[in-house]
């Protein structure tokens, strides 16, 4: 019977395989194989999402009264006021003032990030 735990001991040993003086060299080469498949997933995966976290927070960051914006519900207006994490919306032409979180901002009237918690569509 192959238990979960005897694939780990072969995988080392020298591959999943057969386990004896056949599999010499194998182990080295499956940990590079897993090295290279974590640097790649690191590579294509976490690091893109870093870059973009990182533009988020600096749009959020330069967020200043009379921006025109739109949340992440879909509320298009204008930036009245700023305080430390809360934006003061008006939205045009009604004047209907809203208070939201800042992460609640999507994007920016002419600025390129796009804050990725918009509900996808």
């Amino acid at each position: 019977m192959f238990t979960l735990g005897e694939g780990f001991a072969n995988l080392f040993k020298g591959g999943l395989g057969g386990g004896g003086a056949e599999g010499g060299g194998g182990g080295s080469s499956s940990i590079l194989f897993l090295v290279l498949m974590l640097a790649i997933f690191f590579f294509m995966m976490i690091l893109p999402q870093r870059r973009r976290n990182k533009k988020v927070k600096e749009m959020l960051a330069s967020i200043k009264t009379g921006d025109k914006v739109k949340t992440i519900g879909g509320f298009y207006g204008r930036i009245e006021s700023v305080k430390e994490d809360l934006v003061t919306i008006v939205c045009d032409p009604d004047g209907i003032r809203m208070v939201v979180s800042k992460s609640a901002v999507a994007t920016v009237q002419n600025s390129d990030v796009v804050n990725d918690a918009e509900p996808s569509k």
